[in-house]
C-alpha cells in the first residue's frame, strides 16, 4: 500500500501544481483584461461637443465598398490580382495606421475620423457604442443606410451596433464570400464594408514572413475576386485598405514601419485616376468616403478629405480644404483645452 502511494503521491503533487498554476494564470488573465478595458474611455471630450459639419460637396458614387484587410501589411499586398488590378484602375497609395496599431481602435479611426488618443478606443476590449460622429451618423441623417460583413473580427457590430442596417457574420468556410456576394447582389445600401480576418489569423499564429501568411493572404484575395465582380466601378467607388500589418515574427500593437503602413488603393466612380497622393492617413478615410456619397465629414473628424484623389473641379476642391482645416483647428482646441484642464488638476 505504502508502495501505491508513493507512486501516485508525485503525480497528486504534479496535478496540484498544474491546478495552483491554471488558478495564478486565469486570476492574472482577467486582472490584466480588467486593465485593458481601463485604458478605454466610453466618453472622451471631443463627444461633449456638438458635431461641426461643414461642405458637402456633391455626390458622385451610388455605393462605396470598402474592404479592410485585417492585418495586411504594405509589402504582402502587391502580387494579389484583385488589388493589383484595382492599383491599375485608380489610386495606388500608402496609409498610415495609428497607434495602438490594433484593430478595434483603427476600425473606429476609418469610420469617425479620429485617433485612438482622442477617440478613447485604445484596445480590442473596447465592446461599448461609440459616441464621437461617425459616417454612419451622417449616413444616417442623410437616411442613407450601411451594411456591415465580417468573418473574424466583430469590432464594428460591437461599437456600431446600432448604426448598420444588416450585419453579416460568419466563420464557417466560404462564408464570407457568400455573404459578400448576397449584399452586393441584393443590398442597397450606400456603404458597405468588408473586414477578412484570416491574414491576421495566420499572422499571429505563424508570422508574416510565412508560408501560412502568404497562403491567407491569396485565400483572400479569391475571396474579393470572387464577390468583387459585382461592383461596378462605373457607378460604385471600391477602396481597399488594411487596419494594421504584422512584424516578421507576427504581432502589432507598436510603431514598427511594417505595422504601421498599410495599402490605400481607391478605384471607381468619383476617384480621379491615376491620381498621386501626399501622405495619407487612416484618419482620412471617413473624410473621403463622406465627399464621394456627398456628405459632409464626420464632425469630430481629426482627418482630410483625400481631394487629389478624387474627380472633383476647383472650386469643390478648396471648399472641401477650407472645411477641413476649420474642422481640425475647432477639434484640435478642444482637445488640447482638454489636455490642459487634466495638467491642471495635476498640478493642484
Amino acid at each position: 500500500m505504502a508502495r501505491s502511494t508513493n507512486v501516485f503521491a508525485p503525480v497528486l503533487l504534479a496535478l496540484l501544481l498544474t491546478f495552483l498554476a491554471s488558478s495564478v494564470a486565469l486570476v492574472t488573465w482577467r486582472a490584466a483584461s480588467g486593465y485593458l478595458s481601463e485604458l478605454n474611455i466610453s466618453d472622451p471630450e471631443i463627444a461633449k461637443h456638438e458635431p461641426l459639419l461643414l461642405h458637402a460637396p456633391p455626390r458622385s458614387t451610388r455605393r462605396v465598398v470598402l474592404v479592410i484587410i485585417d492585418g495586411l501589411r504594405l509589402s504582402d499586398s502587391f502580387g494579389l490580382a484583385t488589388l493589383d488590378r484595382a492599383r491599375r484602375a485608380g489610386v495606388d497609395a500608402i496609409a498610415t495606421a495609428h497607434y495602438p496599431s490594433i484593430s478595434w481602435p483603427n476600425h473606429s479611426t476609418i469610420l469617425t475620423g479620429v485617433p485612438p488618443l482622442i477617440s478613447g478606443v485604445r484596445n480590442n476590449n473596447y465592446g461599448k457604442p461609440v459616441l464621437i460622429d461617425s459616417l454612419m451618423d451622417r449616413m444616417q441623417a442623410a437616411d442613407l443606410s450601411a451594411t456591415l460583413v465580417a468573418d473574424d473580427s466583430p469590432s464594428l457590430a460591437y461599437m456600431f451596433t446600432d448604426d448598420f442596417e444588416a450585419l453579416y457574420y460568419g466563420q464557417w468556410p466560404g462564408a464570407f464570400s457568400k455573404a459578400t456576394e448576397l449584399a452586393l447582389s441584393h443590398d442597397t445600401s450606400s456603404l458597405l464594408v468588408l473586414i477578412p480576418g484570416s491574414v491576421d489569423v495566420a499572422g499571429h499564429e505563424h508570422g508574416a514572413l510565412s508560408k501560412e501568411y502568404a497562403e491567407a493572404s491569396k485565400q483572400v484575395e479569391a475571396q474579393l475576386a470572387s464577390s468583387l465582380r459585382l461592383v461596378d466601378l462605373q457607378n460604385d467607388t471600391l477602396i481597399i485598405t488594411a487596419d494594421h500589418g504584422h512584424t516578421d515574427r507576427g504581432g502589432h500593437g507598436g510603431e514598427e514601419r511594417e505595422v504601421l503602413e498599410v495599402p490605400l488603393i481607391m478605384a471607381g466612380a468619383g476617384i480621379q485616376s491615376d491620381a498621386l497622393l501626399g501622405s495619407a492617413e487612416l484618419i482620412d478615410l471617413a473624410p473621403t468616403i463622406a465627399a464621394l456619397l456627398g456628405l459632409p465629414a464626420p464632425g469630430h473628424a481629426f482627418g482630410r478629405t483625400l481631394t487629389e484623389a478624387l474627380a472633383l473641379d476647383e472650386e469643390e476642391r478648396s471648399l472641401l480644404q477650407a472645411a477641413d482645416t476649420a474642422r481640425f483647428a475647432r477639434n484640435s482646441a478642444i482637445y488640447l483645452e482638454s489636455i490642459d484642464a487634466v495638467a491642471d488638476k495635476v498640478s493642484r
